[in-house]
């Protein structure tokens, strides 16, 4: 039995479309941040889309979970999340 939780991190490799999305989503969340947060800075920490990048599981599913589905085209290189355990590299 594997158990993961949905607050675990995850790591995939964003294929063209998934940068694609994972961008337009980072437009939207940081132009709402800017208008009703204004004191907020936004801190970005992922820069580089060509490495495989972490999220929470949840997150994972929140931003990309529309866009997978039988017949379009995959977000994640070789359709793959990651699930490390402590440890690995």
């Amino acid at each position: 039995m594997f158990i993961m939780n949905l607050n675990n991190i995850v790591f995939v490799k964003l294929t063209e479309r998934g940068k694609k999305i994972y961008k337009d989503h980072n437009s939207e969340t940081d132009q709402y941040i800017r208008e009703n947060f204004p004191k907020i800075t936004i801190v970005k920490d992922q820069k580089n889309l060509d490495v495989e990048i972490s999220f929470q599981l949840w997150k994972l599913f929140s931003i990309f979970g529309k866009y997978i589905n039988i017949g379009l085209d995959p977000v994640f290189v070789n359709n793959e999340i990651i699930f490390k355990n402590k440890g690995d590299k």
